[in-house]
């Protein structure tokens, strides 16, 4: 799901005690952000919820 969230532009918080899947979640994180248009051109359906407005 934080994954849909980041491509979306929204704001989340994770919350995990084990470093390892720390580490795991912000290497996914910058992966996301350095391939963020290829994965939003993969996803069409993304280009939808982009317009969304959300309260």
């Amino acid at each position: 799901m934080l994954v849909l969230e980041n491509l979306l532009g929204r704001n989340f918080v994770g919350i995990e005690k084990e470093q390892e899947f720390i580490d795991i979640a912000l290497k996914r994180k910058a992966e996301l952000e350095a391939n963020f248009i290829k994965f939003r051109d993969k996803f069409g359906d993304l280009k939808m919820f982009e317009s969304l407005k959300f309260g």
